[in-house]
């Protein structure tokens, strides 16, 4: 999850440090290895210089040749002769300084990048809470704030996407679920148990969910209530309809149907909640620019169930666009508090958007 009004207080400042470490790890890395590497030959031709007396010609620390440096600077200045001729610099620099400044380069890089990476990982998240929590207090809901603190805490969540329904993800599916009783209700209600056993015992705590996703919230609801797990947090989305009804072969029919009207919205948050009354992020599904998801109507069914049932609004995205709905939600951070996005090492479009 990706909050957008705290990129600036949180990520912007890490960002920077990060960036200004690294700078001081390539400046450093850059000096020692020029001040360690000899000069081969460098001319400057007669006619050159005469056409353009203002070229500035850039010397080498490694150059400690005095005349050289003049010639340099006489050059620079535009006082140029017509007999000037530059001759060839060359120092060599003796062997160990030259290992020993390779060390140094080296070990000035390596520090400062791990300094960036400590940084980013160590500056303290409770600013991300504690703005959080003004955002909340001044909505007048603070019951939400302790989820807030468990979703900052470890970033990861589990979706239930493929545990709700018998038929989503086909590679390797048959082996896992492998017949008609392993896809039954009652065996994968059991094999979600197990799986957010799983989840919860390697320190996961925040579970998303979907209308869509046929009976994961059902399951999840049953999961909490057989666990009592309390220091978890929960989202869910609206915005498909199940269509499948627990069939794997639907006969071409969608196995889900997309509609963003205020209508819609409303019916699935009274069905998402009476089955998760403590859902902390309810989210718009796949929003795109066009699909309705921004209109008057739906915004406006929002900021209704954002204040009625005391959650945050968050959208999830799809599509070849996302940075131009991740950009729309941010104009109206009234109402959205959080993005779900694609942003892998193979699609990294809605970075910049993001980042923004």
């Amino acid at each position: 999850f990706v909050y957008p009004h705290k990129m600036s207080a949180d990520m912007t400042g890490r960002k920077t440090l990060a960036v200004a470490l690294g700078v001081v790890a390539a400046v450093a890395a850059f000096g020692a290895f020029a001040t360690a590497t000899p000069v081969s030959t460098l001319y400057v031709a007669p006619q050159a210089v005469r056409a353009q007396t203002a070229m500035h010609v850039s010397v080498p620390p490694v150059v400690r040749n005095s005349h050289a440096r003049t010639q340099v600077a006489t050059a620079s200045a535009g006082a140029v002769p017509e007999s000037f001729t530059y001759q060839p610099v060359v120092q060599e620099v003796p062997k160990e300084q030259f290992s020993f400044n390779i060390m140094m380069a080296s070990v000035a890089s390596v520090a400062a990048f791990v300094g960036a990476a400590l940084v980013t990982r160590l500056l303290p998240k409770k600013q991300e809470a504690d703005i959080e929590i003004a955002l909340l207090a001044a909505s007048g809901h603070k019951s939400i704030v302790s989820k807030s603190e468990i979703m900052f805490q470890n970033g990861i969540s589990l979706g239930l996407a493929a545990l709700g329904r018998p038929g989503y993800i086909n590679l390797g599916r048959d082996e896992d679920l492998p017949g008609d009783t392993a896809r039954s209700v009652e065996h994968m209600r059991q094999q979600t148990f197990a799986t957010l056993d799983a989840f919860y015992a390697g320190g996961g705590r925040h579970f998303d969910c979907a209308r869509s996703y046929g009976k994961s919230e059902e399951f999840l609801r049953d999961w909490l209530a057989r666990t009592g797990k309390e220091d978890v947090s929960v989202s869910s989305k609206w915005g498909y309809r199940y269509n499948a009804d627990w069939r794997i072969d639907t006969q071409g029919e969608p196995h889900e149907i997309k509609e963003h009207t205020a209508l819609h919205l409303s019916k699935q948050a009274d069905e998402s909640f009476a089955l998760l009354p403590s859902i902390h992020v309810y989210q718009t599904h796949s929003a795109t620019p066009d699909s309705g998801a921004f209109s008057e109507e739906v915004l406006a069914g929002l900021r209704v169930v954002k204040q009625s049932r005391g959650c945050l609004i968050g959208l999830s995205t799809t599509g070849a666009d996302q940075a131009a709905t991740i950009r729309l939600a941010i104009e109206h951070k009234d109402v959205f508090s959080s993005v779900q996005t694609t942003f892998n090492p193979l699609a990294q479009a809605a970075g910049p958007a993001l980042m923004a």
